[in-house]
């Protein structure tokens, strides 16, 4: 989810809070929001500067190497 947020900025940074205020129903504390965005920075999917983080192109990489297609018909 928190990769997905990361996405949705595009390039912009973004804050600890600014994913926990968006996605409090997934986190239900700040620090798993933390842990998560250290997880995803450790295996380069997004980079840190200071306080904020944003996607890289690994993460985008990974998301669209792991989205599903859409096999169904649209109506």
């Amino acid at each position: 989810m928190a990769l997905r947020y990361a996405s949705m900025k595009k390039m912009r940074t973004f804050t600890l809070q600014e994913l926990f205020a968006c996605m409090h129903h997934k986190f239900h504390k700040p620090y798993v929001a933390g842990r998560s965005l250290d997880r995803l920075t450790n295996l380069g999917f997004l980079s840190r500067d200071g306080d904020a983080w944003r996607i890289t192109e690994v993460g985008y990489d990974y998301l669209r190497n792991t989205a599903t297609d859409y096999s169904g018909e649209f109506k």
